[in-house]
């Protein structure tokens, strides 16, 4: 499955979850699935590409799974912190191939506009 994919099922799918701790460097949040199993999610708020999730997909494929994918969107977005354009978004995230880092291509559009870079 590829990461398109992973993200169409993070929004489309029933995923409940709930912040345990937050600090600086992450926030651990308790996850149900949509199939109703539970797990765990650390989001790493220095590298988010070190992420971690305690389902399968992410456990035994090493993938960003759609837990890490719908929880590091709410993250950032309950949280306020989109740190190109610190707009609201409502469309799905894009994921870096080589960094591992998820980004909205239109804040990186607005960025490169008002930096010129």
């Amino acid at each position: 499955m590829n990461f398109a994919t992973r993200a169409a099922r993070a929004f489309s799918e029933n995923i409940s979850y709930e912040c345990l701790e937050s600090s600086e460097e992450a926030r651990l949040y308790a996850v149900i699935g949509s199939s109703g199993s539970r797990y765990g999610v650390r989001i790493d708020r220095i590298n988010p590409g070190n992420s971690t999730c305690s389902c399968p997909d992410h456990v035994y494929g090493g993938h960003m799974c759609k837990h890490i994918i719908r929880v590091s969107e709410t993250d950032s977005k309950d949280h306020g912190e989109y740190p190109i354009c610190f707009a609201s978004v409502n469309f799905l995230p894009t994921y870096c191939k080589t960094c591992s880092y998820v980004f909205y291509t239109a804040c990186m559009s607005r960025w490169r506009g008002v930096s010129g870079a």
